[in-house]
Order: structure tokens, then sequence, then C-alpha cells
């Protein structure tokens, strides 16, 4: 049985909408963050909310977005530039620094 807009939530449509408007407004991630955020509960896995939660820090508080990084010219000026995203992200992060480290030293992983 197939669904007509009608029957579609609010986040659906959104969701819908969002994805017709192709890669470049990366509008769809907004949506999918700001809808992960907002329906966050106990039984919400915490990587899934810390992602949500950064991708609208940057989006809100930074006016950046991995929208900058699709800009790039594809191949090595976008993989620079992708580096240089997940650099200000940590760098936006760095309070948890600690947290990460302990966590990867109690897993044995450095």
């Amino acid at each position: 049985m197939t669904r007509n807009m009608t029957d579609f939530s609010a986040y659906d449509q959104l969701y819908v909408y969002a994805g017709s408007r192709g890669r470049e407004t990366f509008i769809l991630q907004l949506v999918v963050d700001a809808h992960r955020a907002q329906i966050a509960t106990d039984d919400t896995k915490p990587i899934a909310l810390v992602f949500a939660l950064i991708g609208l820090f940057l989006h809100v508080e930074k006016n950046f977005t991995a929208e900058d990084v699709l800009k790039v010219p594809a191949g090595p000026e976008r993989d620079t530039a992708i580096s240089e995203w997940c650099r200000s992200v940590w760098a936006e992060c760095g309070a948890s620094r600690q947290q990460i480290l302990d966590l990867l030293r109690e897993h044995r992983i450095v």
C-alpha cells in the first residue's frame, strides 16, 4: 500500500521536500538533525543526539555546515575542506577532549 502526501507526518513531508532539494543546499541533514534533537528521549543513543546537536550548533551559531564543504570542487581541494571542517568541529568540541581520550584509553585504542 502506498501513502500519499496527506498521510505523511510533518517530518516525513519535510524529509521528502528536503531530499528533493539536492545536495547543494544540505537542507536534508538539517531536517534530520533538528528532528533527531527534538524527539530525543532517554532511549536515544547518545551518539545520535551528539551528532544532531553538533550539526545544529555549527549551522545556527557558527553559520558553518557541510554545505560549505560541498561548494569546494571535488577532489583534493574538497578533501582538504573536509579535513578543515573536521578540525573546526573538533575545536568546537574541545571541552570533551579529555572524555574522548579517557574512553579511547579505557578501550585500549590509544
